[in-house]
Formats: structure tokens, C-alpha cells, sequence
């Protein structure tokens, strides 16, 4: 190889390594950037702030026998108008007497032919008990703020629309939500105590 040969060969690799260093410096740089930026994004106020635990509360939709709704279970229309009164356990997981919740509670409901086919939910009319209100996005909102284990009284009465046949099987499926009282316009969208 010539002189000229080798020396255009080794600006070229000189040029490629250049190269090859620039990028890395590039990507180190971006990588402790993101980082140094996360590690400030975690450890700013306003993230501990907001980043109030919400599960130091737990409710559950419970029959007048004092059992859960399961969504495995289906029932007849009088089986569940049978099933009322229902209420709400509510419980603090810690012994946080200072600490105050909101509660809301949403019911699911499915139906299902007497061949197993899944059709359209009868309308079924749930009585609500005092201190409970029903908001436009379909849930059922306690009230008051709650501060304390208590057993709510939640639903007095149910009916089902009687054109039902009675081989048509409905599931009932309770979602009961709980979050911190300064925070239920946050997380439910809606501030039921105000």
C-alpha cells in the first residue's frame, strides 16, 4: 500500500472513531440527563404530595346474611329482591382515626337466558338508604366523610322489572371504592360531602 494509500485509510478510521465517541458521549449525556431528571421528578414536593396512598381503606358491598356479592353466583329475579337490605363494611386498614375517606359504590349487572345466552339487564331499581347518593356517572356516593369502622346501611330494597321471566339468572357485581377525603375530587371526578 502506499503512503497516501495509508494515510487517506487512517484519517478515515481516526474520522469513524471521532464518530464513534461523539455518539456515546451523546447517549451517556442523554441517559444521565433522563436520569438526574426522574431522580428530581421523584423526590420533588409536589410528587410526595400527590402521592397520598389511597388504599388506607377498604369497603365491601355485603347481603342482609352478612356475604359478599360473588360475580360467580347468579340469581333468579326473587332471589335478588331477596337479598336486601345490603350494606357497605367500611374499614380502616391502619387505626387512622385522624385520617378521613370518601366511598362510592358502583352495582354491575348481567343477564343471562334460561339457555345460558347472555341478553340485555332487566332494569332493576335499587332503594338507596340515607346518606347515599346516586351521581350521573353511575356510581352510588356516601354522603359524609367517613373516619372510623362502620357498618353502612346501603340499599333497603331492590325490584326487578316483573315481565322477567324467572329463568332469566342475573349476576350482581358490587365495586365499592374508597380514597382519601381531600382527594375524592381527584380520583372520583366528583365531591360527594360537599
Amino acid at each position: 500500500m502506499s503512503k497516501k494509500k495509508t494515510t487517506l485509510w487512517n484519517k478515515k478510521r481516526k474520522n469513524y472513531i471521532i464518530l464513534i465517541c461523539l455518539l456515546c458521549v451523546a447517549i451517556l449525556a442523554t441517559v444521565l440527563v433522563g436520569t438526574v431528571g426522574v431522580l428530581s421528578w421523584f423526590k420533588s414536593s409536589n410528587y410526595v404530595k400527590t402521592n397520598v396512598m389511597v388504599s388506607d381503606f377498604k369497603a365491601e358491598v355485603k347481603t342482609r346474611d352478612n356475604t359478599s356479592f360473588d360475580s360467580a353466583n347468579t340469581y333468579s329475579k326473587n332471589q335478588l329482591v331477596s337479598l336486601a337490605p345490603l350494606y357497605v363494611q367500611f374499614s380502616t386498614l391502619e387505626n387512622k382515626e385522624t385520617s378521613k375517606a370518601c366511598l362510592r359504590v358502583k352495582m354491575f349487572i348481567s343477564a343471562t337466558d334460561s339457555e345460558g345466552t347472555v341478553i340485555e339487564a332487566p332494569d332493576i331499581n335499587f332503594t338507596l338508604s340515607d346518606g347515599w347518593v346516586e351521581h350521573e356517572d353511575g356510581y352510588y356516593y356516601y354522603t359524609s366523610a367517613l373516619n372510623q369502622n362502620k357498618q353502612l346501611s346501603f340499599i333497603g330494597s331492590i325490584s326487578v322489572d316483573n315481565s322477567i321471566d324467572d329463568s332469566v339468572k342475573l349476576s350482581v357485581v358490587a365495586q365499592a371504592e374508597t380514597v382519601q377525603y381531600d382527594r375524592a375530587t381527584e380520583f372520583f371526578g366528583y365531591d360527594p360531602t360537599s
